[in-house]
Parts: structure tokens; C-alpha cells; sequence
């Protein structure tokens, strides 16, 4: 048995959930231009003490009609905005010397053994044996004192050059080195 004067239990449950969905749909603030419209374009200011002419008038609609014609199918009549060069490449700092030293001079007095470095890696070889690594040959061969080594190495190319590129200036052959180096001591070499 239901009361006459309350509404069924069904239209207070509707009449709470629409009044919940009101309360949340409401917004207070300064409205939001709505982003999908586009904005009128910005009018320019006529003189309005010389009258328009007709052929004013129609240059302007050409013009009017070839901005719309292009707009529809992706293009601008304005000209794209200059971007400046981009800088030069800045050259590459020249290769470092290649640096020689020997470790230890060991064996025996006939045909000792070295130990050295070259360029930070550490190598063993024979006296009377070349070490060769990318453009520079190193000749190691007795010398005449104990604990030394005569070291050759021939004329070549510096680092980058080619036969086809040897008479330019940057390419002239590096001079032959020959010396004596004891062990401990450390030789710059050009690359």
C-alpha cells in the first residue's frame, strides 16, 4: 500500500540521479572560445576619400577567389618564412701523434725481444722485426750500446692521403725518422 501523497520509490530514485547528472555538468567561470571555429580575418582599413573603381574592385575579388581556391586545396598565397643557413661544419681537430715508447729490451744479446707501446697498446716484437700499424711502419734494429734500439721508419703519407692526393700541400710525404731510444723514453711521431 502506497501513501497518495509520495511519489512512487522508482521516480525519486530518477528525479535524484538526473538532478546529480545537472549538478555535475554545470560550469562557472569566463566562457571558452570554442577552438574549432576560425576566427574572422583581420579587416583592413579602406580610405574611403578616393572612390573604388571597378577595376579595384574586380583585382580585389580575384584576388579574394585565388586565396579561396588555394586555401580549399591546402596552399597559401604567402611566401614561406626565410630560414637562415645553417652554419659550416666546423673541420674536425687534426689526428693526434702517434707516440712510441719502449717498455722493456730483453733476450738475448743476438736477438733480443722489445716491448713497447704504440699509441697506448701494448705490443711485443723481435729486434730486426717491423711493426706496422695503419700508415706507419716501425723498423726496430740492434743498436750499438746494451738497453738501446736503433728505430727506423720510412717516408709515408700523412693520415687521410692517397698516392692520387700526394701533390697537394696538405699531403706531402712526412720526413723518415731514424734514432736511437732507450727504454722509458717516448718519440712523437705525425700522423
Amino acid at each position: 500500500m502506497l501513501s497518495a501523497g509520495l511519489p512512487p520509490i522508482g521516480a525519486l530514485a530518477q528525479t535524484t540521479t538526473v538532478g546529480q547528472l545537472k549538478a555535475m555538468a554545470m560550469v562557472s567561470g569566463a566562457p571558452v572560445p570554442d577552438k574549432g571555429k576560425d576566427e574572422s580575418p583581420k579587416l583592413k582599413h579602406w580610405d574611403g576619400s578616393s572612390p573604388l573603381t571597378i577595376g579595384q574592385m574586380s583585382e580585389m575579388q580575384r584576388k579574394k577567389l585565388a586565396e579561396d581556391f588555394l586555401a580549399r586545396h591546402g596552399f597559401t598565397m604567402q611566401e614561406p618564412a626565410i630560414v637562415a643557413a645553417a652554419p659550416a661544419k666546423e673541420q674536425a681537430p687534426p689526428a693526434p701523434a702517434h707516440l712510441l715508447s719502449f717498455v722493456a729490451i730483453y733476450g738475448p744479446r743476438a736477438l733480443p725481444s722489445v716491448d713497447l707501446t704504440l699509441n697506448g697498446t701494448f705490443m711485443t716484437s723481435k729486434v730486426g722485426a717491423r711493426v706496422q700499424t695503419g700508415n706507419l711502419a716501425i723498423l726496430i734494429k740492434p743498436a750499438e750500446m746494451d738497453g738501446t734500439v736503433h728505430v727506423e721508419i720510412p717516408e709515408r703519407l700523412p693520415h687521410g692521403c692517397t698516392a692520387k692526393t700526394a701533390k697537394r700541400k696538405a699531403c706531402r710525404p712526412i720526413e723518415p725518422v731514424s734514432t736511437v731510444m732507450r727504454v722509458g723514453e717516448a718519440l712523437e711521431l705525425p700522423r
